[in-house]
């Protein structure tokens, strides 16, 4: 299907059920995509200089091999050996070998709070330098002892030789900077990143939870986090060439695959039209089908975006939902925008509260959703939230009404969604449940998608969507 040989065989996320591997020359793509994105954020944050380090947050995936020799991992995966050529980062070598989610971000922290005049924190994706941020507020006490002290705490699991290639690396210690990183710290969480790392010039990472304004209010208080791309393991979809427009919207990178858009009202159809990037309609909403070099042709990716202007002659899209994550129990089909928007909504009642993580879970998926004192229809949505406390004083209990939550959720999606109000009027669905969960949970299920998805811990985004039983297992077990 495919005169070149491809160069790797990305292994997809598996967010809709199966893995898949698809053939991807990266050599050629990812250079391509780097230089625009590199030009983009040298243009609009000119303070960065080259001199200037980089927090690479990264997990190690072993690479396999096809067969016929190809080499089968994620594709952000780096290779070995080209590990000794990245100087820009603060982590060495050894640290980037880490595949431990824990342990290599402890690394990448450790090394980083090391570097007060870093310039750039990356990432794959927002999710990563959150759970990040979140490990640094959890762990600071052995972080800054291990930067005085020049040592890499006993907690972390660490080969022998690994642990002693990293504290050879991190030098005799330095107490001073251990004691300006603790005070900071010490202050609190809002504005940290900018307190820490005073010459940072942005954090770039994917936002494909939409967490930017949200994290640009809090820890990254004063920071722009720069969503450089919309990308996947079918490809790189878009570059983004405005980094402090709120609205983050993308260029459909046109020259490494062929794009063809199918509209709204075509998704369901069995064998519907398509359109080209001309032809493409501002403020209209389409499904991206897209065929590259390396033998996928047309192939439905299932990501559905919305035509925000143009730029030239080229449309500006933003990614809207998935259409396999969509809820549809009585085949609603309602997406990932629709309930989050109804999500923000319903929490704007609680200015002292913040929604971390959030998931749903429709009613015939798992017993364990349905009590015994429940006489409804037993088709109803559960979410689960993650609901943390603006302040130490203010108990959850006490900041937040439970009972009447379900019912703003409702009223939200049903304002957004005429075919899930009429389901809710008509009966033939029950109103939604509500669980708060604890910190853990969310973790928890980050841990199980890592150990049955075979993929690497740069590649897990927690699902807004439960699948399996076994993921509603886990966030029952830590409901508050």
């Amino acid at each position: 299907m495919t005169k070149d040989i491809p160069s790797r065989l990305c292994r997809t996320r598996g967010t809709t059920g199966q893995n898949k591997l698809i053939p991807q020359d990266i050599k050629k793509l990812l250079p391509k995509v780097r230089a625009v994105i590199k030009g983009t954020s040298l243009e609009t944050f000119p303070k960065v200089t080259i001199m200037q380090r980089i927090m690479k947050l990264h997990f190690h995936f072993d690479l396999k091999k096809s067969k016929s020799g190809i080499p089968i991992a994620v594709a952000t995966a780096i290779e070995p050996k080209n590990m000794k050529r990245l100087v820009s980062y603060t982590t060495p070598p050894e640290g980037l070998l880490l595949g431990d989610m824990f342990e290599a971000m402890y690394i990448h922290l450790l090394f980083g709070i090391k570097e007060r005049s870093l310039g750039v924190i990356e990432a794959s994706f927002i999710s990563t330098f959150e759970e990040t941020i979140r490990i640094l507020l959890a762990n600071w006490q052995l972080l800054v002892d291990d930067l005085a002290n020049g040592t890499i705490s006993e907690t972390l699991q660490l080969d022998n030789n690994t642990r002693r290639a990293l504290t050879a690396a991190l030098g005799m210690g330095d107490p001073e900077r251990a004691r300006e990183v603790e005070r900071e710290v010490k202050k609190g969480p809002i504005g940290i990143v900018k307190r820490i790392w005073p010459s940072i010039g942005y954090i770039g990472c994917i936002d494909n939870i939409g967490r930017k304004l949200y994290l640009e209010t809090t820890v990254a208080k004063g920071v722009t986090i720069y969503s450089y791309g919309y990308g996947s393991s079918e490809g790189a979809q878009g570059v983004n060439l405005w980094p402090n427009d709120t609205e983050v919207s993308f260029l459909p990178y046109h020259e490494v695959a062929v794009f063809e858009f199918i509209p709204e009202n075509e998704m369901d159809v069995e064998s519907p039209e398509t359109v080209f990037l001309h032809e493409l309609e501002v403020g209209k909403i389409y499904e991206i089908v897209v065929t590259q070099a390396c033998g996928f042709y047309r192939y439905r990716m299932g990501d559905v975006v919305q035509v925000v202007g143009y730029f030239g002659e080229c449309p500006r899209v933003k990614f809207l939902y998935r259409r396999a994550i969509l809820l549809t129990i009585n085949n609603e089909k309602v997406s990932q925008a629709v309930v989050s928007a109804a999500l923000k909504e319903a929490m704007g009642n609680w200015p002292n509260v913040s929604l971390e993580h959030f998931c749903v879970a429709e009613s015939p998926l798992s017993p364990r959703l349905v009590d015994e004192k429940h006489t409804g229809y037993k088709h109803f949505y559960t979410f689960f939230l993650d609901i943390r406390s603006q302040s130490d004083e203010l108990q959850l209990q006490d900041a937040i009404d439970i009972k009447v939550l379900p019912k703003l959720i409702d009223d939200g999606i049903s304002s957004r969604h005429k075919r899930f109000e009429s389901e809710l009027r008509s009966k033939r669905l029950d109103p939604s449940k509500v669980f708060l969960v604890n910190s853990k949970a969310f973790w928890n299920l980050r841990q199980y998608i890592l150990r049955i998805g075979q993929i690497s811990a740069v590649q897990v985004k927690l699902p807004e969507k439960l699948r399996t039983p076994q993921m509603v297992d886990i966030m029952m077990s830590h409901v508050m």
